[in-house]
């Protein structure tokens, strides 16, 4: 509403028109595949790529040892030079292992044996959201007095 000074009404009607629309799918005889094929790949593949790219924003263009002062000063656990280490290579190793291990046994054996077109939905999925909401956040808004 603040960023594109539209009303309320309008915010609320544009919402809930694209649910409309983006849930249609679910109420052919298909549903509630479509359901499973989006459900996974969204809670699977868009929680550990969007906690990789997280992950790798903050350990590699983010001063570490500022945020590990911060926490530091307001935390009872005290982390030492090892949590910017950790952070750096480990946990993005570890992400990235089981994203690529994942996708790699999909492609080997699909999803509940769901075939590779209906698997490439869930990844489109993924995609045309994070398009969005790159386009949304790179849009100018009118400027908010």
């Amino acid at each position: 509403m603040d960023k594109f000074r539209i009303s309320r009404a309008k915010a609320v009607n544009g919402v809930f028109l694209l649910g409309l629309l983006g849930s249609l799918v679910y109420t052919t005889n298909a549903g509630l595949y479509w359901l499973d094929i989006i459900d996974h790949f969204i809670n699977y593949y868009g929680l550990v790529l969007v906690a990789l790219l997280e992950v790798i924003a903050v350990a590699w263009f983010f001063k570490l040892s500022s945020l590990r002062e911060h926490i530091n000063a307001v935390s009872e656990i005290k982390i030492g030079r090892w949590w910017d280490w950790s952070l750096k290579y480990v946990t993005v190793f570890i992400l990235a292992v089981l994203l690529i291990k994942d996708i790699w046994g999909n492609l080997q054996k699909p999803y509940e044996g769901y075939s590779i077109d209906a698997l490439g939905t869930g990844i489109l999925v993924i995609l045309i959201g994070m398009l969005v909401s790159a386009i949304l956040t790179l849009r100018r808004g009118k400027d908010v007095a």
